[in-house]
């Protein structure tokens, strides 16, 4: 074996091995770089199985220019990139870490939690279930927001409080802008509306009036 055959040194091989990984294969394993540009970053997204590189490389953008995303000459640090997506929920399972199990003891121990009990939540912190439902009652708002702002600029004569179609022309549109929303089925996005926007009464969706409300987002290919 020559000096040069880095076979011989597991640590040496494997760290060469990570450094030749393409962006798509990065992102399936869960082998984030520190930082990366958007195009980089909605490659190694996409290898997740969970989008398009275009539509995260919207996302992104989106994200930036709106300062929800912090970026310094288009390049994202990994620490950024992975708050963005907690907010939504919308971290891939791939880049998390697992969860380290606790030690088992054999012998009770007096005052010590018994392992095989689940520890209780902490007044006042919410589960991941409430942080979920949160980060979709945020992301709803905001997009309601953007709505109110387009249909203004464009004179469309409608707001959230008067939108035309239906529930589940209106849920195609959020599924596209919010990443949380994507799996929900309809009938459970509806429960997160209540309250918070109104349809016109009469709307049947093969009337496709709803449309107007797609046509302020043109960046969504939406049928």
């Amino acid at each position: 074996m020559t000096s040069n055959d880095d076979t011989g040194n597991p640590a040496r091989w494997l760290s060469a091995l990570e450094r030749g990984l393409t962006f798509a294969e990065r992102g399936r394993l869960g082998k984030l770089p520190d930082k990366a540009d958007t195009g980089q970053w909605a490659a190694m997204l996409k290898a997740t199985g969970y989008g398009s590189g275009a539509w995260w490389t919207h996302k992104i953008t989106r994200a930036i220019r709106q300062r929800d995303l912090n970026a310094r000459n288009n390049v994202i640090a990994r620490a950024d990139l992975l708050a963005w997506l907690e907010q939504y929920d919308a971290v891939p399972n791939a880049w998390r870490k697992p969860s380290v199990p606790a030690p088992q003891c054999a012998v009770p121990v007096p005052g010590v939690t018994d392992p095989a009990e689940p520890a209780p939540v902490p007044q006042g912190e919410p589960d991941r279930t409430e942080q979920g439902a949160a980060a979709k009652r945020a992301a709803l708002a905001q997009l309601l927001d953007e709505l109110d702002k387009r249909a203004a600029d464009n004179g469309a004569g409608f707001n959230r409080h008067s939108l035309p179609g239906t529930k589940e022309e209106f849920a195609l549109l959020l599924k596209s802008h919010c990443p949380v929303f994507r799996y929900m089925v309809t009938v459970t996005v509806a429960d997160y509306l209540k309250g918070k926007c109104k349809f016109q009464r009469g709307a049947q969706s093969e009337q496709g009036k709803g449309k107007a409300v797609w046509a302020l987002f043109p960046e969504y290919d939406l049928k």
